[in-house]
């Protein structure tokens, strides 16, 4: 009996290890997506600006991605 209530302990010390390592990792890359998105969205408007190519669909679809990772962001 003593067995399994160690084993039951150790199983949930492991089980919000992993919770926690998840969460911290998820954070960290949708911060970064975030962060690169952004980048892309600034180096496509400067180069609409100088190119006049405002409706590229790449640029389009890359605006949709980080308006839709902006208002994901805001509600979390």
């Amino acid at each position: 009996m003593i067995e399994l209530v160690i084993f039951q302990r150790s199983a949930v010390r492991l089980f919000r290890w992993c919770r926690w390592l998840l969460y911290y990792l998820y954070a960290n890359v949708s911060n970064l997506a975030l962060k690169t998105l952004n980048h892309l969205n600034e180096e496509g408007e400067a180069l609409a600006l100088q190119d006049d190519l405002t409706t590229h669909p790449t640029l389009a679809l890359m605006r949709r991605i980080l308006a839709d990772a902006q208002i994901t962001a805001a509600r979390a």
